[in-house]
């Protein structure tokens, strides 16, 4: 895990590795991401019947896949996201579908962005988020979930083939 994690610091400590993992990566999928994602951050819209993510201060640009897998990380603990995990990712996917969601003037669909491509870029790029939180916010949360972050990155390494040749660049 360690040469893993030194690998994705030292290929996104350099401009080539930047955008070859993501500017120029055309399979890179960018979306609008919450960076937030918790249960405090929802509320019931009644007129619509359903729910409303609220508190935008950290959104932004980057992999929705990576938002998903930050909640799922943060917000469970292992034994449930692992019972969950696959079944949470096909339904996201599906919505993503679903949606009408766009990439540059097409609509995203089951042939330009398949369920595959969502799974790596949920492990991947999620993968790499877990190191931004453990470096950023490790120090105001339990070790409870630093312990769990730890494990789902161990998880998404031997589910998902991460190695030091495949692994993405760290980014913020």
């Amino acid at each position: 895990m360690d040469a893993i994690v030194k690998a994705c610091f030292e290929r996104g400590s350099t401009k080539e590795g930047f955008e070859k993992d993501y500017l120029n990566n055309k399979d890179f999928q960018w979306t609008l991401t919450h960076n937030d994602t918790q249960y405090g951050n929802f509320v019931w819209n009644p007129a619509k019947s359903s729910p409303m993510m609220i508190d935008m201060e950290l959104a932004g640009i980057g992999s929705g896949p990576a938002d998903l897998a930050i909640w799922m990380f943060i917000r469970t603990n292992p034994e449930w996201r692992r019972k969950h995990e696959d079944e949470i990712l096909k339904i996201y996917y599906e919505a993503l579908i679903e949606s009408g969601s766009k990439c540059d003037d097409a609509h995203i669909t089951r042939e330009s962005y398949t369920l595959e491509q969502c799974e790596h870029d949920y492990a991947f790029h999620g993968f790499v988020r877990c190191q931004f939180y453990l470096l950023n916010l490790a120090a105001s949360w339990g070790q409870h979930v630093v312990d769990d972050l730890l494990i789902s990155m161990t998880d998404l390494v031997e589910k998902y083939g991460i190695t030091e040749e495949n692994v993405p660049g760290f980014t913020y």
